[in-house]
Protein backbone atom coordinates (compact mmCIF):
# COMPACT_ATOMS: atom_id res chain seq x y z
CA UNK A 1 0.00 0.00 0.00
CA UNK A 2 1.32 3.53 -1.03
CA UNK A 3 1.06 6.86 0.45
CA UNK A 4 0.54 9.73 -1.73
CA UNK A 5 -0.91 13.56 -2.06
CA UNK A 6 -4.46 13.73 -3.55
CA UNK A 7 -3.55 15.23 -7.24
CA UNK A 8 -5.92 17.45 -8.91
CA UNK A 9 -7.64 15.05 -10.58
CA UNK A 10 -7.19 12.12 -8.46
CA UNK A 11 -8.67 11.40 -5.10
CA UNK A 12 -6.86 8.65 -2.79
CA UNK A 13 -9.08 6.06 -0.87
CA UNK A 14 -8.15 2.75 0.65
CA UNK A 15 -9.39 -0.30 1.03
CA UNK A 16 -12.18 -1.35 4.05
CA UNK A 17 -10.00 -1.79 6.84
CA UNK A 18 -12.57 -3.97 8.91
CA UNK A 19 -10.63 -7.27 9.08
CA UNK A 20 -7.49 -5.29 10.01
CA UNK A 21 -8.74 -3.60 12.59
CA UNK A 22 -9.90 -7.03 14.41
CA UNK A 23 -6.53 -8.62 13.31
CA UNK A 24 -4.48 -5.78 14.68
CA UNK A 25 -6.18 -4.71 18.17
CA UNK A 26 -5.06 -6.07 21.32
CA UNK A 27 -6.44 -9.57 21.87
CA UNK A 28 -7.65 -8.36 25.13
CA UNK A 29 -9.80 -5.97 23.64
CA UNK A 30 -13.25 -5.64 25.80
CA UNK A 31 -15.74 -6.68 24.42
CA UNK A 32 -17.67 -3.13 25.47
CA UNK A 33 -15.75 -0.93 23.17
CA UNK A 34 -16.83 -0.82 19.18
CA UNK A 35 -14.96 -0.97 16.14
CA UNK A 36 -15.30 1.75 13.31
CA UNK A 37 -18.74 2.14 12.18
CA UNK A 38 -18.90 2.13 8.73
CA UNK A 39 -21.77 4.03 8.14
CA UNK A 40 -19.49 7.09 9.51
CA UNK A 41 -16.63 6.54 7.71
CA UNK A 42 -19.17 6.07 4.14
CA UNK A 43 -19.95 9.82 5.30
CA UNK A 44 -16.42 10.87 5.69
CA UNK A 45 -15.98 9.43 1.84
CA UNK A 46 -19.48 10.90 0.78
CA UNK A 47 -18.02 14.48 1.70
CA UNK A 48 -14.26 13.93 0.27
CA UNK A 49 -15.98 12.83 -2.48
CA UNK A 50 -18.10 15.96 -3.15
CA UNK A 51 -15.64 18.47 -2.20
CA UNK A 52 -12.85 16.92 -5.07
CA UNK A 53 -15.44 16.20 -7.47
CA UNK A 54 -17.42 19.75 -7.21
CA UNK A 55 -13.84 21.69 -6.58
CA UNK A 56 -15.64 23.06 -3.47
CA UNK A 57 -12.14 22.06 -2.28
CA UNK A 58 -10.04 24.19 -3.98
CA UNK A 59 -12.64 26.81 -3.62
CA UNK A 60 -12.66 26.87 0.48
CA UNK A 61 -8.71 26.88 -0.06
CA UNK A 62 -8.51 30.17 -2.11
CA UNK A 63 -11.32 31.63 0.12
CA UNK A 64 -9.42 31.02 2.91
CA UNK A 65 -6.12 32.06 1.33
CA UNK A 66 -7.49 35.22 -0.01
CA UNK A 67 -9.25 36.07 3.43
CA UNK A 68 -6.02 35.44 5.39
CA UNK A 69 -3.03 36.63 3.02
CA UNK A 70 -5.37 39.30 0.96
CA UNK A 71 -3.63 38.34 -2.50
CA UNK A 72 -4.39 39.87 -5.38
CA UNK A 73 -7.79 41.14 -6.47
CA UNK A 74 -9.72 37.85 -7.89
CA UNK A 75 -12.20 36.74 -6.11
CA UNK A 76 -12.47 32.90 -5.71
CA UNK A 77 -15.86 31.44 -7.33
CA UNK A 78 -17.28 27.71 -7.39
CA UNK A 79 -19.65 26.24 -9.42
CA UNK A 80 -23.17 25.89 -7.89
CA UNK A 81 -24.24 23.20 -10.32
CA UNK A 82 -21.35 21.65 -10.03
CA UNK A 83 -21.76 21.00 -6.16
CA UNK A 84 -25.64 19.53 -6.50
CA UNK A 85 -24.19 17.58 -8.75
CA UNK A 86 -21.85 16.16 -6.89
CA UNK A 87 -23.69 15.78 -3.79
CA UNK A 88 -26.29 13.96 -6.04
CA UNK A 89 -23.49 11.40 -7.24
CA UNK A 90 -22.11 10.96 -3.76
CA UNK A 91 -25.39 10.55 -1.56
CA UNK A 92 -25.97 6.97 -1.91
CA UNK A 93 -22.88 5.11 -0.75
CA UNK A 94 -24.10 6.79 2.72
CA UNK A 95 -26.91 7.76 2.29
CA UNK A 96 -29.26 4.92 0.88
CA UNK A 97 -32.16 5.49 -1.17
CA UNK A 98 -33.66 8.14 1.54
CA UNK A 99 -30.17 10.48 0.93
CA UNK A 100 -30.72 10.48 -2.43
CA UNK A 101 -34.69 10.93 -2.73
CA UNK A 102 -33.77 13.85 -0.20
CA UNK A 103 -31.12 15.41 -2.99
CA UNK A 104 -33.05 14.36 -5.84
CA UNK A 105 -36.51 16.34 -4.55
CA UNK A 106 -34.52 19.08 -3.72
CA UNK A 107 -33.53 19.37 -6.78
CA UNK A 108 -36.31 19.20 -8.19
CA UNK A 109 -38.50 21.02 -6.08
CA UNK A 110 -36.66 24.19 -7.55
CA UNK A 111 -38.31 23.97 -10.86
CA UNK A 112 -42.11 23.29 -10.01
CA UNK A 113 -44.12 24.40 -13.29
CA UNK A 114 -45.13 28.09 -12.35
CA UNK A 115 -42.26 29.24 -10.52
CA UNK A 116 -40.47 32.35 -11.41
CA UNK A 117 -37.54 31.30 -9.01
CA UNK A 118 -36.29 28.45 -10.42
CA UNK A 119 -32.51 29.83 -10.42
CA UNK A 120 -33.02 31.58 -7.44
CA UNK A 121 -34.16 28.57 -5.64
CA UNK A 122 -31.26 26.37 -7.11
CA UNK A 123 -28.43 29.32 -5.89
CA UNK A 124 -30.59 29.22 -2.18
CA UNK A 125 -30.08 25.44 -2.50
CA UNK A 126 -26.71 24.67 -3.43
CA UNK A 127 -25.47 27.50 -1.47
CA UNK A 128 -26.92 26.46 1.88
CA UNK A 129 -25.35 22.86 1.09
CA UNK A 130 -21.86 24.78 0.38
CA UNK A 131 -22.21 26.95 3.16
CA UNK A 132 -23.70 24.92 6.14
CA UNK A 133 -22.08 21.13 5.14
CA UNK A 134 -19.00 21.54 2.98
CA UNK A 135 -17.71 24.48 4.60
CA UNK A 136 -18.13 23.97 7.91
CA UNK A 137 -16.49 20.11 7.43
CA UNK A 138 -13.76 21.37 5.26
CA UNK A 139 -12.65 23.63 8.13
CA UNK A 140 -13.38 22.06 10.88
CA UNK A 141 -9.61 22.33 12.49
CA UNK A 142 -10.63 26.07 12.87
CA UNK A 143 -13.64 25.69 14.57
CA UNK A 144 -13.51 27.17 18.01
CA UNK A 145 -16.24 27.01 21.31
CA UNK A 146 -14.97 29.97 22.83
CA UNK A 147 -14.49 31.89 20.33
CA UNK A 148 -14.75 35.62 20.82
CA UNK A 149 -18.00 37.26 19.20
CA UNK A 150 -16.37 40.77 18.69
CA UNK A 151 -14.58 42.04 15.29
CA UNK A 152 -15.71 38.97 13.52
CA UNK A 153 -16.51 39.59 9.59
CA UNK A 154 -19.77 36.83 8.63
CA UNK A 155 -21.06 34.69 5.57
CA UNK A 156 -24.91 35.67 6.11
CA UNK A 157 -27.05 32.92 4.51
CA UNK A 158 -30.48 32.21 5.18
CA UNK A 159 -30.93 28.45 4.73
CA UNK A 160 -32.85 27.62 1.97
CA UNK A 161 -36.01 25.49 2.76
CA UNK A 162 -35.98 22.76 0.38
CA UNK A 163 -32.22 22.24 1.76
CA UNK A 164 -33.72 21.84 5.04
CA UNK A 165 -36.78 20.45 5.44
CA UNK A 166 -37.11 19.25 8.97
CA UNK A 167 -35.30 22.60 10.16
CA UNK A 168 -38.70 23.77 12.35
CA UNK A 169 -38.89 20.54 13.93
CA UNK A 170 -35.10 19.94 14.78
CA UNK A 171 -34.69 23.38 16.18
CA UNK A 172 -38.10 23.33 18.81
CA UNK A 173 -36.39 19.84 20.00
CA UNK A 174 -32.93 20.55 20.88
CA UNK A 175 -32.25 21.28 24.16
CA UNK A 176 -28.63 21.36 25.36
CA UNK A 177 -24.56 21.73 23.56
CA UNK A 178 -22.74 18.79 23.05
CA UNK A 179 -20.75 17.80 26.24
CA UNK A 180 -17.29 18.06 26.52
CA UNK A 181 -14.50 15.44 24.62
CA UNK A 182 -14.95 12.69 27.29
CA UNK A 183 -10.54 12.13 28.41
CA UNK A 184 -11.31 8.27 27.96
CA UNK A 185 -12.11 8.74 24.38
CA UNK A 186 -8.34 8.25 23.60
CA UNK A 187 -7.98 5.79 26.23
CA UNK A 188 -10.77 3.49 24.72
CA UNK A 189 -9.31 3.94 21.02
CA UNK A 190 -5.76 3.11 21.81
CA UNK A 191 -6.88 -0.39 24.08
CA UNK A 192 -9.29 -1.34 21.13
CA UNK A 193 -6.68 -0.88 18.36
CA UNK A 194 -3.56 -2.38 20.72
CA UNK A 195 -2.06 0.79 20.33
CA UNK A 196 -0.91 0.19 17.06
CA UNK A 197 -2.36 2.44 13.97
CA UNK A 198 -3.22 -0.49 11.90
CA UNK A 199 -3.55 0.55 8.82
CA UNK A 200 0.23 0.38 8.14
CA UNK A 201 1.21 -1.44 11.85
CA UNK A 202 3.03 1.19 13.71
CA UNK A 203 3.02 1.55 16.89
CA UNK A 204 2.31 4.11 19.59
CA UNK A 205 5.15 5.36 21.88
CA UNK A 206 3.17 4.28 24.94
CA UNK A 207 2.71 0.73 23.63
CA UNK A 208 2.90 -1.52 26.58
CA UNK A 209 4.87 -4.03 24.71
CA UNK A 210 6.20 -2.72 21.92
CA UNK A 211 6.98 -5.13 18.82
CA UNK A 212 11.20 -5.03 18.74
CA UNK A 213 10.87 -6.67 15.13
CA UNK A 214 8.80 -4.29 14.01
CA UNK A 215 10.08 -2.27 10.11
CA UNK A 216 8.60 0.93 12.13
CA UNK A 217 9.90 3.55 14.24
CA UNK A 218 6.94 4.33 17.01
CA UNK A 219 5.58 7.53 16.69
CA UNK A 220 3.01 9.48 18.52
CA UNK A 221 -0.73 8.37 17.24
CA UNK A 222 -3.59 10.80 17.54
CA UNK A 223 -7.15 10.12 17.69
CA UNK A 224 -9.24 11.06 14.94
CA UNK A 225 -13.24 11.42 14.48
CA UNK A 226 -14.61 9.93 11.68
CA UNK A 227 -17.96 11.61 12.00
CA UNK A 228 -16.19 14.97 13.01
CA UNK A 229 -17.44 17.11 16.04
CA UNK A 230 -17.89 20.50 14.18
CA UNK A 231 -21.55 21.16 14.75
CA UNK A 232 -20.94 20.53 18.30
CA UNK A 233 -18.87 23.92 18.54
CA UNK A 234 -21.14 26.48 18.18
CA UNK A 235 -22.19 30.09 19.76
CA UNK A 236 -24.91 29.31 21.90
CA UNK A 237 -27.34 32.29 21.84
CA UNK A 238 -30.27 30.73 21.23
CA UNK A 239 -32.48 34.38 20.90
CA UNK A 240 -30.90 35.53 17.64
CA UNK A 241 -32.65 34.97 14.37
CA UNK A 242 -29.36 35.15 12.45
CA UNK A 243 -28.16 32.60 10.61
CA UNK A 244 -24.02 32.95 9.89
CA UNK A 245 -20.65 31.37 10.09
CA UNK A 246 -17.88 33.85 11.04
CA UNK A 247 -14.21 34.06 10.55
CA UNK A 248 -12.83 35.92 13.44
CA UNK A 249 -9.10 37.47 13.85
CA UNK A 250 -8.37 35.00 10.96
CA UNK A 251 -8.00 31.84 12.78
CA UNK A 252 -11.33 30.65 14.29
CA UNK A 253 -15.15 29.81 13.12
CA UNK A 254 -17.52 30.96 15.44
CA UNK A 255 -21.06 28.90 14.34
CA UNK A 256 -24.21 30.17 15.50
CA UNK A 257 -26.84 27.96 17.21
CA UNK A 258 -29.37 28.22 13.88
CA UNK A 259 -26.38 27.41 11.51
CA UNK A 260 -25.33 24.42 13.80
CA UNK A 261 -29.08 22.87 13.74
CA UNK A 262 -29.30 24.09 10.07
CA UNK A 263 -25.93 22.28 9.20
CA UNK A 264 -26.75 18.79 12.11
CA UNK A 265 -30.55 19.08 9.69
CA UNK A 266 -28.77 18.44 5.78
CA UNK A 267 -26.69 16.11 7.72
CA UNK A 268 -29.42 13.79 8.79
CA UNK A 269 -31.10 14.32 5.96
CA UNK A 270 -28.49 13.26 3.69
CA UNK A 271 -26.55 10.38 5.38
CA UNK A 272 -29.91 8.79 6.74
CA UNK A 273 -28.49 8.81 10.21
CA UNK A 274 -30.88 7.36 12.53
CA UNK A 275 -31.32 10.35 14.47
CA UNK A 276 -33.72 13.43 14.48
CA UNK A 277 -32.35 15.95 17.16
CA UNK A 278 -29.19 17.41 18.12
CA UNK A 279 -29.44 15.93 21.08
CA UNK A 280 -28.98 12.19 19.83
CA UNK A 281 -26.03 13.07 17.56
CA UNK A 282 -24.08 14.18 20.29
CA UNK A 283 -23.89 10.74 22.23
CA UNK A 284 -22.09 9.45 19.44
CA UNK A 285 -19.73 11.68 18.77
CA UNK A 286 -16.92 10.59 21.13
CA UNK A 287 -18.13 7.01 20.85
CA UNK A 288 -15.29 4.62 19.95
CA UNK A 289 -17.06 4.14 17.13
CA UNK A 290 -16.55 6.93 15.78
CA UNK A 291 -12.81 6.97 16.24
CA UNK A 292 -9.51 6.09 14.67
CA UNK A 293 -5.97 6.03 15.59
CA UNK A 294 -4.18 8.19 13.07
CA UNK A 295 -0.17 9.39 12.63
CA UNK A 296 0.02 13.00 12.80
CA UNK A 297 0.36 14.03 9.13
CA UNK A 298 -2.04 10.90 7.87
CA UNK A 299 -4.67 12.63 11.02
CA UNK A 300 -4.61 16.19 9.53
CA UNK A 301 -5.41 15.39 5.61
CA UNK A 302 -7.76 12.91 6.78
CA UNK A 303 -9.65 16.07 8.75
CA UNK A 304 -9.41 18.32 5.66
CA UNK A 305 -10.91 15.33 3.62
CA UNK A 306 -7.99 14.93 1.36
CA UNK A 307 -8.12 11.18 1.49
CA UNK A 308 -10.77 8.93 3.11
CA UNK A 309 -11.36 5.00 3.83
CA UNK A 310 -13.36 3.01 1.60
CA UNK A 311 -14.20 -0.23 -0.41
CA UNK A 312 -12.28 -0.73 -3.48
CA UNK A 313 -12.10 -3.45 -5.76
CA UNK A 314 -8.65 -4.65 -4.58
CA UNK A 315 -6.73 -5.06 -1.52
CA UNK A 316 -4.12 -2.85 -2.45
CA UNK A 317 -3.97 0.50 -4.41
CA UNK A 318 -0.55 2.02 -5.12
CA UNK A 319 0.13 5.40 -5.88
CA UNK A 320 2.99 7.75 -7.56
CA UNK A 321 5.12 8.70 -5.07
CA UNK A 322 5.65 12.39 -4.38
CA UNK A 323 8.23 14.33 -6.51
CA UNK A 324 11.82 13.63 -4.75
CA UNK A 325 10.97 11.18 -3.00
CA UNK A 326 12.93 7.37 -3.02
Amino acid sequence: MGFSRSHENKLITFEDHSGDFISGSSRKRPRSIPLPNPHYLAIHAAIAGILHMSGAGKFFNELLKEYKYKKGNEKATVNLHAVMSAMLTCVEECGGESGKRYVASAIISCGRKGDDNTIELLAALGTTWLTHLLFIYKFQRLVSERAETTKRSSMKNLPSRLATPTLNCTTSEDRERSRNRRRAFKKYIMVRDGYTYVIIGRQDLSHPSPDPTSDFYPVSLEVCHNLPRVISSFDNDRKSDSTCISLIRDRFLCIQFTSAVTSFDILANFTGLPVTVLDELHGTLDDPSNGLLLAGDAHKAFDQFYWCLKPTEVRFMVFDLLPGSS
